[in-house]
């Protein structure tokens, strides 16, 4: 079993779970950056993040 299919055990659908794996190789991520790594599309991945934020999965950071 592929690690997001894990991740799916925990709540997480297949797009979630790879923006949260791109997140967890990256560290420092802008969406965009994300996106890229996760291989999704950028405005999928604005949702995701957020999502994932509510989750206590990620933090959401100001840029500025």
């Amino acid at each position: 079993m592929e690690t997001a299919d894990l991740l799916k055990l925990f709540g997480l659908n297949h797009k979630d779970a790879l923006a949260y794996l791109a997140l967890l190789r990256l560290q420092k991520a802008s969406p965009h950056q994300v996106a890229k790594e996760a291989r999704l599309e950028r405005t999928t991945v604005y949702k995701i993040m957020e999502e994932l934020a509510a989750k206590g999965l990620a933090i959401k950071r100001a840029v500025g």
